[in-house]
């Protein structure tokens, strides 16, 4: 029986300390426990292949996971003219964590409506094949994915070659689900733009300057 008086006298002390911490730090102002800090994220930490700079990281401060320091890696290069495949890699990083990727390939050859209901897409999920927006040929927004159809190069008797362009976060967004879709739509529109202009496409990209027709 002695034992059980002993037991809950230290839980006592634990939680009457942790009481007083709490206490503590809600009168200085201080946070009680260790929150994870958010390092910088700036147009230097981005990808060039996401467009522009600033733009690109005001839309991955809004939803990327809190880390003490982001970096990114990418893989750009500018296309052969005639050729037929062509391929863009970005990978934004976090405290050694990949949290988000941006692809961009050239090579797609059938219809926009094939290229929405084709089931080996990328990143389909329960969501089916998600929320249209405007934008090249034919442009889509998941919980985690963004992805663009841009036409590239024009083919006579048949569909063209286009780009797909994908944003794809790799860690669970931080932001409201309309936030999430809203910033992996930029960040899309932006990749597409870059792509359109580093793979040398002959045809007018149709991809706007801010995002149309997402609710």
């Amino acid at each position: 029986m002695s034992g059980k008086p002993v037991k809950l006298g230290v839980l006592g002390g634990v939680l009457a300390l942790a009481l007083v911490y709490s206490g503590v730090g809600y009168v200085s102002g201080a946070v009680p426990f260790p929150v994870q800090q958010r390092g910088d994220l700036g147009a230097a930490d981005v990808c060039g292949s996401l467009g522009d700079g600033k733009t690109a990281a005001a839309e991955l401060k809004t939803v990327l996971p809190a880390r003490a320091a982001y970096s990114s890696r990418e893989t750009n290069p500018p296309r052969v003219r005639d050729e037929t495949s062509w391929r863009a890699d970005c990978t934004v990083s976090g405290d050694g964590d990949q949290l988000l990727y941006a692809s961009a390939e050239l090579g797609w050859d059938a219809s926009p409506s094939t290229w929405l209901d084709d089931p080996t897409r990328l990143h389909v999920d329960d969501e089916g094949r998600g929320e249209e927006f405007r934008a090249g040929s034919a442009a889509v927004v998941m919980r985690q994915t963004a992805e663009i159809l841009v036409p590239c190069v024009a083919r006579k008797g048949t569909a063209p070659y286009g780009l797909v362009v994908v944003v794809h976060a790799q860690k669970p967004l931080v932001g409201s689900a309309r936030e999430n879709r809203h910033a992996l739509a930029v960040l899309a529109l932006g990749s597409a733009r870059s792509a359109h202009e580093r793979a040398k496409c002959p045809m007018p990209s149709r991809v706007p300057a801010k995002v149309v027709g997402l609710h």
